[in-house]
């Protein structure tokens, strides 16, 4: 069982040491996805002086919310954003996470992932009221975005597909949006026993936020 033969392994870097500081900071680090299982992906990541490295991202660590096929979030050979979680340098193994800091676990347990939140505010948003948000990922096939559930102080991610980004064909969403930038969205489609919250950065008449104004 080996996907991808034996070219698909990476040395061991000589030294753990540069890889340790950005699992004190929590820095994001670029990844290329190396090999999708069942269990998450294997991400060769790199750091900005060059040095690379093999770990893998859990299912658990893929998105917000949960994950039940890898293959439906991430594909080989594509091009991510990863956090070190933790480094086991006797085994030398590398725990990574495409999730933001601080969305599992801590506060009380905080929310492991967006079913426990409650999405049933969202459904008294109208159409056409405009939320305030920030990317917090942008997989190949859209963008989740961090925004305030409607009443509250709680934060839940929502998927901007593909297809909702602008008008007009979207290539790579990579190129329209970067993690943290701030964006507005309209709510189009609340699911709260899924968890699932559709959102889109369109207006009901074509067009985006920035050209209604």
């Amino acid at each position: 069982k080996g996907g991808g033969g034996g070219g698909s392994r990476i040395p061991v870097p000589d030294s753990w040491e540069p890889f340790q500081a950005f699992v004190s900071s929590g820095e994001w680090v670029d990844g290329k996805v190396a090999s999708v299982l069942n269990f998450g992906a294997f991400v060769t990541i790199t750091l900005p002086d060059g040095q690379f490295a093999q770990g893998l991202c859990h299912v658990s660590q893929l998105q917000e919310g949960f994950c039940d096929n890898p293959n439906d979030v991430v594909e080989t050979g594509q091009a991510v954003k990863v956090r070190i979680m933790s480094i086991d340098e006797d085994r030398n193994k590398l725990s990574l996470s495409m999730r933001e800091a601080g969305s599992g676990g801590g506060g009380g347990g905080g929310r492991s992932n967006r079913v426990q939140v409650d999405l049933s505010p969202f459904e008294d948003v109208g159409p056409d009221e405009w939320l305030d948000g920030k990317i917090t990922s942008t997989p190949s096939f859209g963008a989740f975005v961090s925004v305030k559930v409607p009443g509250t102080e709680e934060m839940v991610e929502g998927l901007v597909h593909i297809t909702q980004i602008k008008e007009g064909f979207v290539e790579s969403v990579a190129d329209e949006l970067e993690v943290g930038q701030e964006v507005k969205v309209r709510v189009t489609g609340v699911d709260p026993g899924q968890g699932k919250l559709s959102l889109s950065m369109k207006s009901d008449a074509g067009g985006s936020y920035d050209e209604e104004e």
